[in-house]
């Protein structure tokens, strides 16, 4: 198998640039750690979960969410093991309706899933802190 060449800054370093600003975090295809995703094929959803993650550790802080931080979070899910993926309520939503049920969380009208899933994530955490 051939070594794919590296794709600096176009093509897919592109693709993820523009998700991820439609997920309101602005990394341009010039970043360095963008475009080591892009040439070890990160995927959408691997990205997605870290921003969602990201997003919850945040907690509402309006601070940007820089390619450092968001790699710590994706290289963390990482160590976990390639068989070990992210919670199924982090991808399916009857799971993440149950586990909010089970929590006493509602989708608030007009809640999507991506911001149901940080206020299920920061109810996590709060009582993952009361329980230490």
């Amino acid at each position: 198998m051939a070594a794919r060449p590296p794709d600096g800054g176009g093509g897919r370093s592109k693709e993820i640039s523009d998700g991820l600003r439609q997920l309101g975090v602005s990394i341009p295809t010039s970043d360095s750690t963008l475009r080591r995703w892009a040439d070890e094929g990160i995927t959408d959803e691997q990205l997605i979960n870290a921003v969602e993650e990201a997003k919850g550790y945040r907690n509402g802080s309006r601070q940007p969410i820089g390619a450092a931080y968001l790699d710590r979070i994706v290289r963390n899910a990482g160590r976990a093991g390639p068989d070990a993926p992210f919670p199924a309520w982090r991808s399916d939503d009857q799971q993440c309706d149950q586990l909010g049920r089970v929590l006493g969380l509602r989708p608030n009208a007009g809640e999507e899933y991506p911001a149901y899933r940080q206020r299920i994530a920061a109810k996590l955490r709060h009582l993952r802190q009361d329980a230490a």
